[in-house]
C-alpha cells in the first residue's frame, strides 16, 4: 500500500484513472488513462475523447502495476514538477 504522503509525489501520466466521486455527477464512472496533468486538471482519454477534468471536483482512483488507491484530487493541486519534489 502506498502511503498517503506519496500520493502527492507520484507521477499520474500514463495510468489508469476512475473517477469515483466528483461534484458534478456526470463524471463519476468516467474511466481512461491520465495523458495530461496540469496544475488544476487532469486530462483523461476515454473511449469517447479526451476529458479535461478539474482536479478539485473529484476523488480518483488510480490503477498502477501493482494497485490501486484513491486519492483526493485537492490533494493534487500543484503543477506536476513541482509537487513531485515535496
Amino acid at each position: 500500500m502506498i502511503e498517503k504522503a506519496k500520493y502527492r509525489r507520484l507521477m499520474y501520466i500514463g495510468k489508469k484513472a476512475r473517477i469515483v466521486k466528483s461534484s458534478n455527477p456526470a463524471l463519476v464512472g468516467l474511466t481512461g488513462v491520465v495523458q495530461n496533468e496540469t496544475k488544476f486538471t487532469f486530462t483523461i482519454k476515454t473511449s469517447k475523447g479526451k476529458k479535461m477534468i478539474k482536479k478539485n471536483e473529484v476523488t480518483i482512483c488510480i490503477s498502477s502495476d501493482k494497485e490501486e488507491f484513491e486519492v483526493d484530487g485537492s490533494s493534487l493541486i500543484g503543477a506536476p514538477e513541482e509537487r513531485v519534489k515535496w
